[in-house]
């Protein structure tokens, strides 16, 4: 008995310890400028209000406004995309959220990339949704059937994410802008590639100038229904079930992106048709903003409300939000 008293002692030291460790860590290496730390604040001062959850990808994180989704559709809404978030984080996220807060509707951004490519094949993106998870069985759960060791070794040990531990100019720029009135506002600084907008959202003030190089479109994948991965298939069905269990309504988006990129990505006349049916069968809401699908689209979201070829900046983002509470409000009074 005295020797099991020891362990537990013993384990208990170590817990404290790799605790003590990673919030050092954090505080004294993470840069204000990852929009993780925003989105870590926005999620802890909110947890137990949130009724609306963005999932997705970048276009989600990046392109759609919850302050104009919270205004319209009363509610309060939390952006919870992440850059290329794999199909099995965005499950994994809502369920994380269902047990701690009284989540009402989800709205998750799909694309091509995430039905027919593997995204979840780097650290750093399934990091960056462990980070926003607030459950520690769930993020157990979501390393286990998800993740790797490393995973595991970086969500205990901070400093493990460090690649110069002796940075002392980071940890000094840090260190000052944590004690800034701006960062007690949530404000992320000036350097920041993206502005942190609050519940999540980071946006971006940058125009499409029109350029465009077609290199990396193999590597993101083309539409086509031989290409559909499984695993995504899965992932989506298992999280229409969750929300139907739960008394969610749970509804996919289909963003729209320039003319130049979306006419190259392959038959996406073909992609609207396959999300109507499985949609239907699944009883899942549907947006689809494809221009193959939504006559118009660049009327509403001309090229200057793209910041690049894929992603809306920030006056699009909140354009598109408002087209999708307007077209939600009427689907619910229909």
């Amino acid at each position: 008995m005295r020797s099991f008293r020891k362990i537990i002692c013993r384990i208990a030291v170590l817990c404290i310890f790799a605790v003590a460790v990673n919030e050092a860590g954090r505080y004294l290496y993470e840069s204000v400028e990852n929009p993780v730390v925003y989105a870590r604040k926005d999620l802890e001062e909110t947890k137990g209000t949130v009724e609306t959850l963005l999932l997705g990808s970048s276009l989600i994180h990046w392109g759609l406004d919850p302050a104009v989704i919270s205004e319209e559709l009363d509610t309060v809404c939390m952006n919870l995309g992440t850059d290329v978030q794999p199909l099995g984080g965005s499950y994994f996220l809502l369920k994380d959220q269902i047990q701690n807060n009284p989540v009402k509707r989800v709205f998750l951004g799909m694309g091509v990339a995430g039905m027919v490519s593997n995204t979840n094949t780097l650290t750093g993106r399934r990091l960056a949704i462990l980070d926003r998870m607030l459950s520690p069985a769930v993020k157990l759960e979501y390393l286990i059937q998800e993740g790797e060791f490393k995973d595991l070794e970086q969500v205990l040990l901070y400093p493990t994410r460090v690649e110069n531990i002796l940075n002392f100019d980071l940890i000094k720029s840090n260190i000052l802008y944590r004690q800034s009135e701006e960062f007690q506002q949530g404000i992320s600084p000036e350097s920041a590639r993206w502005q942190n907008e609050g519940m999540g959202f980071q946006s971006n003030d940058q125009v499409y100038d029109g350029n465009y190089t077609t290199e990396k479109m193999v590597r993101n994948g083309l539409w086509s229904r031989k290409n559909i991965r499984p695993e995504a298939v899965e992932y989506l069905t298992q999280m229409a079930e969750l929300c139907h269990e739960n008394g969610i309504e749970f509804n996919i988006i289909i963003f729209p992106h320039s003319y130049e990129y979306a006419s190259m990505q392959g038959d996406l006349a073909d992609m609207d048709v396959y999300f109507e049916e499985f949609c239907s069968n699944l009883g899942i809401g549907l947006f689809d903003y494809n221009y193959t699908a939504y006559e118009g689209i660049y009327d509403i979201l001309p090229t200057e409300y793209y910041w690049d070829k894929k992603h809306l900046n920030k006056t699009g983002a909140a354009r598109i939000a408002q087209l999708l509470c307007s077209e939600y409000k009427e689907k619910s009074e229909s």
